[in-house]
Order: C-alpha cells, then sequence, then structure tokens
C-alpha cells in the first residue's frame, strides 16, 4: 500500500504547492470585495500558501465556524491571532472547488445578514463526506 508520505512524494512538493495556491485563489478572489470579511493573513505568496485566517464583522469566530458546519457541511477552526479570535480556513490538496463554492456562498451569506438565528448556528450530530465525488 502507498502510504501517505509515498503519496506526497509521488504528487510532488511543487505540484501540491501550485494546487494549494490554485484553491487559495479560487475563493479568495470571489470574498476579497466583501467589506464585512476581514482578512488576517498577508497578501504577499512568500508569506502564505493555503491556510487563511478572516473574521466577517458582526460574528465571532465561533459563530462564523458553527455556521459553515451547520449549514454548508464545512470543517474549519477558530484560532487566535494577537487578540483577535478568527476562522481559519485551510483547503487541502483533495478539497473540491464545490467545497470552496459552498464556502464562498457562506461567507457572502454572513457578509450579507445582520445576525444569525440561533437555530441556524446549531452544529449538527452528524457530517456526510462524499469521496465519491470527482470534481475539481
Amino acid at each position: 500500500p502507498l502510504s501517505w508520505l509515498s503519496l506526497m512524494q509521488s504528487i510532488g512538493t511543487r505540484n501540491i504547492e501550485e494546487r494549494l495556491r490554485h484553491l487559495s485563489q479560487h475563493w479568495l478572489q470571489q470574498v476579497r470585495h466583501l467589506a464585512a470579511i476581514k482578512h488576517h493573513t498577508p497578501d504577499d505568496p512568500q508569506r502564505s500558501c493555503a491556510i487563511h485566517a478572516i473574521s466577517v464583522d458582526g460574528y465571532t469566530a465561533q459563530e462564523v465556524v458553527d455556521y459553515l458546519m451547520r449549514q454548508h457541511k464545512l470543517f474549519t477552526v477558530t484560532r487566535t491571532i494577537g487578540e483577535q479570535a478568527v476562522v481559519r480556513i485551510t483547503p487541502h490538496i483533495f478539497t473540491h472547488k464545490s467545497d470552496l463554492d459552498r464556502l464562498v456562498e457562506g461567507l457572502k451569506h454572513l457578509s450579507e445578514s445582520k445576525q444569525l438565528s440561533s437555530s441556524t448556528l446549531n452544529v449538527p450530530s452528524t457530517i456526510t463526506f462524499d469521496a465519491t465525488r470527482s470534481d475539481s
């Protein structure tokens, strides 16, 4: 069986980096213009690749994380930069563009909404992932 390290070596670090940058730009280009979304990750490609930190005006980082999981089945996490709680968004090389399109949809909704109802923020008890999809 192919080990994770062997798989990564067969793909190649340059290809992995290019894929991660491509995926990141796919969603970032669609939300950069949204005034309610603050970006806490440098734009300089030498200082970032796939890990991005954002905050959304009017919402705590945890509310954004809960909303993205509940409504869009997207796993994100909260982190702290200095004293600012942020949402960390990290595509993986196997992330589908359709997943990132759901992310964009969710972020656009949040940027246009004033406040989410508490029922919208509840995290589901089960999450499903379809590994058979072939979109990229």
